[in-house]
């Protein structure tokens, strides 16, 4: 009677997915299996993610962002499984989020491939060496990955499904042919062995990765990192295309943007206009944010100050002493 009851049971359009494909595998003979597993598949392919789950993933980014990570967008182009191999009630699975059932990458995952990639495409000194001994000093792998005298100088987070990307989970199906020969019957495959579609679950959508530690070499990972995953690609059946992503470029920084803006301005400024025209260029100045910003401009102003007035009288002008402080005190 309860194994009836239980096969009455739908899911909610947030079932936890990972709750359902774990727990409401129904029972049947071996016909019936077949379908319920396929059914199961489709169930969950359909839920949606939960409403919370936007509010933890931005908590998650916003601490992460605090604690100096760097984050980069990417997008599955096709499909991708991570987590095929797990253990499951159906034969494939996929890997869920723990807590909210939705689709992510583990860090490890990622620090595999960067890891893998950089071994086998990036020269002699991203080898790993001696298992037991680090390198003297260490090479360029050991550092960013880690020894086991060492500990890397990154750190690879999860990547996470960005909310309201895409439908997170989808259907696929594989047909192998020759089960019997594949269970370890002898007898030899043919042309004529029926297929046994499979059906399994994939992911689609986009995911942030985040990516923690020293700048310069979190910029060399993300550059490993975005060949890796259109040329690897994560997870399992990356050989039949599975698992490729496509990395978003880098956010520009706003700093940034508003130094270049300045520069591109000021450096049309003819040499007859700069006297009538300085101030404004200075409060422009004033206003730029970031200290390596308002250094580079900076210089920049005090370069053409001496090539179109004369000392002694740059020395009377109070933005030029202004300019010039800042430039001795942060250089």
């Amino acid at each position: 009677m309860r194994r009836t009851a239980l096969a009455q049971i739908k899911p909610a359009p947030n079932t936890h997915a990972g709750l359902w494909l774990n727990r409401f595998l129904t029972e049947g003979s071996a016909d019936d299996e077949s379908k319920a597993k396929a059914s199961l598949v489709e169930q969950v392919a359909g839920l949606q993610i939960p409403a919370l789950y936007t509010h933890f993933y931005n908590r998650w980014a916003a601490n992460l962002e605090q604690a100096g990570a760097t984050f980069r967008k990417a997008e599955v182009q096709g499909r991708m499984i991570v987590g095929l191999g797990n253990t499951s009630p159906i034969e494939t699975s996929i890997c869920l989020h723990h807590t909210y059932g939705v689709p992510y990458i583990p860090g490890s995952a990622i620090k595999g491939l960067v890891a893998a990639y950089a071994r086998q495409q990036l020269g002699d000194d991203w080898t790993k060496g001696s298992e037991t001994q680090a390198e003297k000093p260490l090479n360029a792998y050991q550092t960013m990955f880690g020894h086991p005298e060492s500990a890397g100088y990154l750190t690879f987070f999860d990547a996470l499904y960005i909310p309201n990307s895409s439908q997170p989970l989808a259907i696929d199906v594989m047909t192998p042919h020759h089960m019997t020969y594949q269970q370890g019957n002898l007898q030899a495959p043919t042309d004529f062995d029926s297929p046994n579609p499979v059906a399994f679950l994939s992911a689609t959508g986009s995911y942030l990765f985040a990516i923690g530690g020293d700048q310069a070499w979190v910029t060399a990972a993300f550059a490993i990192l975005e060949k890796a995953l259109l040329e690897y690609g994560v997870g399992a059946k990356t050989s039949s295309g599975y698992g490729r992503l496509k990395l978003a470029s880098p956010p520009r920084d706003p700093k940034q943007d508003a130094l270049e803006q300045f520069l591109a301005d000021f450096n049309r400024l003819r040499p007859n206009q700069f006297v009538s025209q300085i101030s404004r260029y200075i409060q422009q100045w004033e206003e730029l944010q970031g200290i390596p910003q308002k250094l580079e401009a900076a210089e920049t102003i005090i370069k053409m100050a001496r090539v179109v007035m004369r000392e002694k009288d740059l020395l009377t002008k109070q933005w030029f002493t202004k300019v010039s402080e800042f430039i001795e005190q942060h250089s």
